[in-house]
């Protein structure tokens, strides 16, 4: 049964919607050379770090790391994050870098794939 979802002002009960919305909005930052909105919050990324650590260990490996934003599509990331240097990068690194990750972004990459 879905619930009803509001997330940064977006009702994600009806995806049609939502995708137009989204897609909307990255338009309107195109055309204006802002940056654009992200899919992905801070608890899509944690998700994300879980999967790369099933053992519940609290780290992942400088492989996984650079593995992860690979999946997500940032280009532009610390290549030597808090605990790569044990192998050990730690949720909270992940996050953070992942974050900044994407507001470092350039905008046409994000935005080349969709027409205005």
């Amino acid at each position: 049964m879905l619930t009803n979802v509001k997330k940064h002002g977006i009702n994600t009960n009806d995806p049609k919607k939502f995708m137009i919305d989204y897609f909307e909005k990255m338009k309107s930052a195109r055309s204006s050379k802002v940056n654009y909105p992200c899919l992905f919050d801070e608890s899509n990324l944690r998700s994300l770090f879980r999967i790369m650590d099933p053992a519940e260990k609290g780290y992942i490996s400088y492989m996984q790391y650079k593995s992860g934003m690979d999946n997500l599509g940032v280009t532009n990331y610390n290549h030597n994050p808090v605990g790569s240097e044990t192998g050990r990068i730690g949720i909270d690194v992940f996050v953070n870098e992942a974050t900044k990750g994407f507001a470092m972004s350039p905008v046409n990459s994000v935005g080349s794939t969709i027409n205005a």
